[in-house]
């Protein structure tokens, strides 16, 4: 799915991405993912979804599935999309972004996600990865999509506090590290880079831009 992103952002490989998007739509690859009837992952289902749009499927007839429909059933009463499954929740703040981006698509995010997702920030202005923790700890990979998820869902107040906190945690390379490792990586950099693009820090976003390069091989 990373790769049908990556081909649609940059509009090209198109015959990549139609055979890459056909083979996530055979059903035994599809349920392998989001789970089967027994068992739904929030952050899989919505990452397909998001998948099914930017390739231009319908998403409530991608493999033999409603996506919108599975994804509206794993929306909890506090706002929270989670897992269901014998294995317990492992639904985080990618996979909150992941439904709200996907949702926004399909004419709006429902607005109860919307708020769980701001008012999980930090006090730094972050978000954190992990909901419901004692301590709240901003994370780089969790802010970048969260800030990408609010702005799609027309919050640009929580937003712009998280820009503010990625573009203060920003290397003088341009690189971003994700705890707890000590160097920067294209992972974490590719994402906050999204980020401030997408909030129109673009002087902010060209430094991530150039180390992604430089670690181009």
């Amino acid at each position: 799915i990373d790769g049908i992103y990556a081909f649609a952002a940059t509009g090209t490989a198109s015959g990549y991405a139609s055979r890459a998007i056909a083979w996530l739509a055979r059903p035994h690859i599809l349920s392998g993912y989001i789970g089967s009837s027994a068992e739904s992952y929030a952050g899989a289902t919505a990452n397909a979804m998001l998948a099914a749009e930017v390739t231009g499927q319908n998403p409530a007839s991608f493999g033999g599935v409603n996506l919108p429909a599975r994804l509206a059933s794993l929306l909890t009463p506090s706002g929270r999309y989670s897992d269901h499954s014998k294995f317990g929740d492992f639904s985080n703040a990618i996979s909150q972004s992941l439904a709200i981006v996907a949702t926004s698509r399909l004419g709006g995010a429902p607005a109860s996600a919307v708020s769980f997702l701001a008012s999980s920030e930090c006090a730094n202005g972050g978000f954190p990865l992990d909901f419901a923790q004692k301590k709240c700890v901003s994370y780089p990979d969790a802010t970048a999509m969260d800030v990408q998820a609010l702005l799609a869902a027309g919050q640009s107040g929580p937003a712009k506090r998280g820009l503010q906190w990625l573009a203060s945690v920003q290397q003088p390379d341009g690189g971003f590290i994700a705890p707890p490792g000590k160097v920067p990586n294209s992972n974490s950099t590719g994402l906050a880079g999204e980020a401030l693009a997408a909030g129109g820090w673009s002087r902010r976003a060209a430094l991530a831009r150039k180390f992604l390069h430089a670690e181009q091989e």
